[in-house]
């Protein structure tokens, strides 16, 4: 399901004291992450169910964990739908956010991916919890459109499909009002 080589944590030992997982440095360098789905069950739909474990836990989510310029580098994911008989494959996974606090109200992720069949992915992502605000920045080129030949199956008939998209999109919004969002691009 995944491994790694190297991970790289730096906690802050005092505020232990006090329940708070404050990371200075969360580094992960070649993960691997190999998923693979049919129907519903994942090949970690095990380790889920064992988490969960026999009660269902109802305690409202509260985790002080504070990791401070999480990185990972190097990394490749793939995903196999054995249903459909599709596989994506990304390699040179790169995932740098700025910062998080889940005790803030400011949110930013920022990936890098670049697709083993052709193409590549660009995204930024800004949340302004205070004021339920948002703004989606996607940029994709030279994406393989082979690859999703087995979803397009699945609604209608479809023989093959070749070529490349590319889509440079902006979207920015209101959570609080699903209407209330503006969205450019090409």
């Amino acid at each position: 399901f995944f491994s790694f080589r190297q991970l790289n944590a730096r906690l802050f030992v005092p505020r232990l004291l006090f329940g708070t997982y404050d990371f200075s440095r969360f580094e992960v360098n070649n993960l691997n992450v190999n998923i693979e789905q049919r129907d519903t069950i994942f090949n970690f739909s095990d380790i889920i169910r064992h988490l969960e474990g026999d009660e269902p836990d109802t305690t409202a989510f509260s985790l002080p964990l504070i990791p401070s310029n999480p990185d990972i580098r190097n990394s490749t994911l793939r995903y196999q739908d054995l249903l459909v008989h599709s596989d994506f494959r990304i390699s040179d996974f790169s995932l740098v956010i700025p910062g998080i606090d889940l005790r803030d109200v400011n949110t930013s992720v920022g990936a890098s991916l670049q697709f083993v069949d052709g193409g590549q992915l660009q995204t930024q992502f800004k949340y302004d919890d205070r004021h339920r605000t948002y703004e989606l920045d996607l940029n994709v080129e030279n994406f393989n459109l082979e690859g999703i030949l087995p979803y397009v199956r699945q609604q209608i008939a479809f023989g093959e499909m070749k070529g490349i998209m590319n889509l440079d999109m902006k979207m920015k919004g209101n959570s609080s009002h699903l209407l209330d969002f503006s969205l450019r691009g090409n």
